[in-house]
């Protein structure tokens, strides 16, 4: 199916714009294992400004896949107050100096080619931090560019929610946008890998599943005509098999185990 086609089906789905929360993790990670894999100590990053040119690419091309898929807004959680303190202070002003690039002559050029309103919002604790720091000057740069309250627009409530448990659990980049949905049904979606490895198909079979499939689940008091004999046996079957590996479990940590060849 193409682009356009799919589209059309997700525009005529949600015809007050599909919305999704997209909670990018794991950058430092998708760029060492792109780009620094022959590198002899291949976790260090020794040039953050190339380590930032490679990631607005890899993020425009995020977007305007969403985009090109029939989706109409991203709210996407750049950065989070974490970062301020918990890596150091080096971390947060590289960090701080990463999303400003939101902003960029690069971006700006992108907003344009692909009629993208920008807004960023929930900077207020960078502006918070003293005036000579560098999430503050930052903070203050993205105000004077485009700065309005909550999501900054009127959208929609968000339809779905796109994370990473590259590290084996589930967490929220950031609570904002969720609280923000006023508590309403939302679907949420986790990658096993950085989120920037996400393809085109993968993407589309997410926004497939969202729009289209129906789910097993019942609006009456119970679950009564859904299950035949047959079905609840074999999910029994299933959920005592899942219940006896604790493996199964979603939240432990995965396990990196380096692959070294038999010595000859």
């Amino acid at each position: 199916m193409s682009n356009k086609t799919f589209a059309a089906r997700i525009r005529e789905r949600y015809p007050e714009g599909l919305t999704g929360i997209f909670a990018i993790g794991g950058t430092r990670t998708t760029y060492i294992l792109d780009q620094n894999r022959s590198s002899a100590d291949p976790g260090r990053i020794n040039d953050f400004a190339a380590h930032g040119e490679y990631l607005q690419t890899r993020y425009s091309e995020y977007v305007k896949t969403f985009f090109d898929l029939g989706g109409q807004n991203m709210i996407i959680t750049a950065s989070s107050y974490r970062g301020l303190h918990e890596r150091g202070e080096e971390y947060a002003s590289l960090i701080a100096y990463e999303v400003a690039r939101m902003s960029s002559d690069y971006f700006q050029k992108f907003y344009r080619e692909n009629n993208i309103d920008p807004y960023f919002v929930g900077i207020d604790t960078y502006l918070l931090l003293p005036s000579e720091s560098a999430p503050h000057k930052v903070a203050r740069q993205l105000m004077e560019f485009r700065s309005r309250a909550v999501y900054g627009t009127d959208i929609p409530p968000a339809h779905f929610y796109l994370g990473t448990n590259k590290s084996g659990d589930l967490k929220w980049r950031s609570p904002m946008p969720i609280a923000l949905t006023g508590g309403e049904y939302l679907r949420m979606f986790y990658t096993p890998y950085p989120s920037l490895f996400t393809t085109r198909d993968t993407l589309q079979a997410i926004l497939e599943d969202l729009a289209f499939n129906k789910r097993f689940h019942s609006l009456k008091t119970d679950y009564s005509g859904r299950y035949s004999s047959d079905l609840v046996q074999a999910e029994y079957e299933r959920v005592m098999e899942l219940s006896s590996q604790p493996e199964t479990t979603v939240g432990f940590s995965r396990k990196v185990e380096a692959q070294h060849a038999d010595p000859a």
